[in-house]
């Protein structure tokens, strides 16, 4: 016998995980959606040769038998037995009450749980299948600053606009926004300001005042773009989901001719939210026809990887923003790219999506 994982139930998967990468040097194993217990999450952390379970529970999840679950009383030490049903049986003969079990989950273990005299969650558990494996079977792509060579434009208009209201706009204070979808970005600057015209009237100023630089003077990332036509040639499903209005994405989309190679094209504008909300990653695996976990996403922003992780996408990551280090968000990415666009190597993301697509099955 020997000490499996330790289960851990949390309130906020994302930032637990992002906790235990960041500061303990963990990675992610796997992501599961439970199909015996509607509602709970699960991420299997490993580090050498420990490994945690994040479990979060949406609402009132309740396993099949109708048994209530959750709570902090959830947490469990998982011991690994060579045979699950033997122990049950022992246990049986001590007069043990056993709690759940023994039952094989969705994703792979033979296991039943017991409580010590405090209660606490005992679990023996054994691996009789291999964990769940969600291929990509699409990648959705963020545009400014990660397909289009944008964010100097967008900055000129951010400061054309505020010099309008005899503000000064600087590059460090556009850092701060980037990812962030056009509206919401106008919103926080109408509050912090205190400005007297709307936030609709503010945002299409801005676009005016982008769509004049942008159809000037934009530029497809080349790497970026090697990468688009690589994915096409493999009939991948690609999309486009940006902070960037409509009018902005079909003009910019339609003049740079990259239009072609995406089935859905989605401003955070038509579903309202915008990054780090999992929105528009959401509804946009919806109009691809897949659920969230069978997406990847290519990110240069903060926000963008974190409503990645939130949306339970698999996330690459390619930074419009060098600090080092860099921002907590980044590292909840699966492949992070920690010099951005410099560093950026199309072949090797193509082979890493291609290995994890439908065609592999490693993580």
């Amino acid at each position: 016998m020997k000490i499996a994982h330790l289960g851990l139930v949390v309130n906020n998967l994302y930032t637990m995980q992002l906790f235990y990468t960041r500061v303990l040097g963990f990675r992610k194993s796997y992501y599961y959606e439970s199909r015996n217990t509607p509602g709970l999450t699960v991420v299997f952390l490993v580090h050498d040769t420990v490994s945690l379970e994040l479990l979060h529970y949406s609402g009132k999840a309740e396993t099949k038998t109708g048994r209530r679950t959750g709570g902090k009383n959830h947490n469990h030490l998982a011991l690994w037995v060579p045979d699950v049903d033997k122990q049950a049986a022992r246990l049986q003969r001590l007069g043990v009450t056993v709690v759940r079990g023994p039952r094989t989950t969705g994703d792979g273990y033979r296991e039943l749980e017991i409580a010590d005299p405090e209660g606490n969650i005992i679990e023996f558990s054994r691996r009789v299948a291999p964990p769940p494996r969600y291929p990509v079977r699409a990648v959705i792509f963020d545009l400014d600053g990660t397909v289009i060579d944008s964010e100097d434009n967008y900055h000129e208009a951010d400061r054309l606009l505020l010099a309008h209201y005899g503000i000064e706009f600087t590059r460090e204070m556009k850092n701060g926004f980037i990812g962030m979808g056009n509206y919401s970005m106008m919103e926080k600057i109408k509050r912090q300001y205190n400005l007297p015209d709307s936030v609709e009237q503010m945002t299409a100023v801005k676009n005016s005042h982008y769509l004049e630089l942008a159809l000037k003077n934009t530029e497809v990332f080349g790497r970026m773009l090697k990468l688009i036509k690589k994915l096409h040639h493999k009939r991948m499903p690609l999309a486009l989901a940006t902070g960037s209005s409509p009018e902005v994405v079909h003009k910019l989309t339609s003049l740079l001719r990259i239009d072609r190679y995406f089935r859905v094209c989605l401003s955070a504008d038509d579903v309202g939210k915008s990054k780090p909300e999992p929105d528009l990653f959401l509804e946009t695996a919806r109009r691809l026809g897949l659920e969230s976990r069978f997406c990847l996403v290519i990110e240069d922003s903060k926000f963008g990887v974190e409503a990645a992780a939130r949306a339970h996408m698999r996330c690459i990551a390619v930074p419009s923003v060098i600090e080092d280090p860099p921002a907590d968000a980044f590292f909840a990415a699966d492949l992070l790219f920690k010099q951005g666009m410099k560093q950026f190597n199309y072949r090797k993301t193509y082979r890493w999506i291609m290995r994890r697509s439908q065609h592999g099955n490693s993580h």
